[in-house]
């Protein structure tokens, strides 16, 4: 045990909390793709609580408290937007909880380094959002044209950010590649919505959604506590 009485991080070693977020997500991704709704709405977000359950269980608050706080509020958010993007007319509340957990991981990102440290991968990510949000833009609305923009700005940050510290530390190269397949999954969702239906819509958004928060949860790497 560590000095503050939580256990110390478990490494890449894959267990039982792991074995049951993949079971969750399987069975939600399965039932959304059968239209079992009901079923469907009890494993989306058990499955995303497995990955906060894996979070808190990796002790990255022996190293700096911030840093584990931001990275299970990011989840938690992502859980309540999760809930909100299953029923009709939550689409703006799924929206901004989602926005909120970016805000939280692009927070958590910063802790102990510089910000945007890679300007290349900053250009590349803030690049490519503009490009997808060209794409949507004739579908939106006027309020959805300023949210999404707000929105594809944060996440194109907080994947820039992730690269960076990685980049930084020499550690946190699987969470960086967690933000960026994030990016995936929303431009997958986006286009799905706004442009024109995807075939297996749900199977490619949830897959690499849960794909991204596990690699985050399990690989985001805190430096030292307080920076």
């Amino acid at each position: 045990m560590s000095p503050t009485g939580m256990s110390p991080p478990r490494g890449t070693t894959f267990g039982v909390v792991d074995a049951g977020f993949v079971a969750a997500a399987a069975i939600a991704i399965a039932a959304a793709l059968m239209g079992f709704y009901d079923l469907h709405r009890l494993a989306k977000p058990l499955a995303t609580a497995l990955v906060i359950a894996l979070a808190w269980r990796r002790g990255v608050a022996a190293r700096d408290p911030v840093f584990a706080r931001l990275l299970v509020a990011g989840l938690a958010l992502s859980l309540a937007g999760d809930v909100a993007l299953m029923f009709e007319g939550y689409f703006i509340a799924g929206l901004v909880a989602f926005l909120g957990a970016h805000l939280c991981y692009l927070a958590m990102f910063k802790r102990g380094v510089p910000w945007l440290p890679n300007r290349t991968a900053a250009v590349a990510t803030l690049a490519a959002a503009a490009a997808l949000y060209a794409v949507l833009f004739a579908g939106l609305d006027a309020v959805l044209r300023v949210a999404v923009a707000l929105y594809a700005a944060v996440i194109a940050l907080m994947t820039a950010q992730a690269i960076g510290r990685a980049g930084v530390l020499g550690a946190g190269a699987g969470a960086a590649l967690g933000a960026a397949v994030f990016m995936v999954s929303d431009s997958l969702l986006a286009i799905d919505r706004y442009t024109h239906p995807l075939p297996l819509a749900s199977l490619w958004v949830l897959s690499t959604y849960w794909t991204a928060q596990w690699l985050i949860a399990r690989f985001a790497a805190p430096g030292a506590a307080g920076r």
